[in-house]
């Protein structure tokens, strides 16, 4: 797991570093943090995410704010994944 906390203007660089420096694979999963506070300044993400062939998902964790998480197609969803969001979603 990735998780990405950072000044949102700089995702993006961390977004294709890890990507072209093949520091990801298939089954890691990329966590985003603060994506509803701050929508406005990673738009783009989505669309970066398509382009590396990413499902995502936005969570909410508190009253307006949440995680994005991010995997490819393949990525077995484990059931201590899914305890976590529960627990973030609480």
């Amino acid at each position: 797991m990735v998780f990405i906390d950072a000044q949102k203007s700089e995702y993006m660089l961390y977004v294709e570093y890890l990507f072209t420096h093949n520091l990801v694979w298939s089954n890691t999963l990329r966590v985003f943090d603060d994506v509803i506070l701050y929508q406005e300044k990673i738009q783009w993400l989505e669309n970066v995410l398509e382009k590396y062939g990413m499902i995502y998902q936005t969570i909410l964790t508190q009253e307006g704010d949440g995680i994005m998480i991010a995997y490819k197609n393949d990525y077995i969803w484990s059931d201590s994944l899914e305890k976590c969001i529960r627990l973030l979603k609480e």
